[in-house]
């Protein structure tokens, strides 16, 4: 439902500051109204394919360990506020 995902994204803005604290670091929070809605809530570094093996392996932890505390932050909130619609 467009709407009940709309509603879920401003819930989750009207939280940034806290859920962005508890994160540790800014996100990237957009919201692409077209046709269909999307909403993204993420973070980023820079690199490339053509990094060095090294930088490539760093990519990966720095990835995989924002992806577990993304779960971590977003997954109780996003239980919660679907209980609540």
């Amino acid at each position: 439902d467009i709407n009940k995902t709309a509603r879920l994204f401003e819930a989750l803005v009207n939280e940034k500051h806290a859920l962005e604290t508890a994160f540790g670091e800014p996100l990237v929070w957009e919201g692409l109204s077209n046709r269909i809605s999307a909403y993204y809530i993420h973070t980023s570094r820079p690199g490339s394919i053509e990094d060095s093996p090294e930088t490539l392996d760093e990519i990966s932890e720095w990835a995989i360990e924002r992806l577990a505390k993304l779960k971590e932050i977003f997954d109780p909130r996003l239980a919660e506020l679907m209980e609540q619609m």
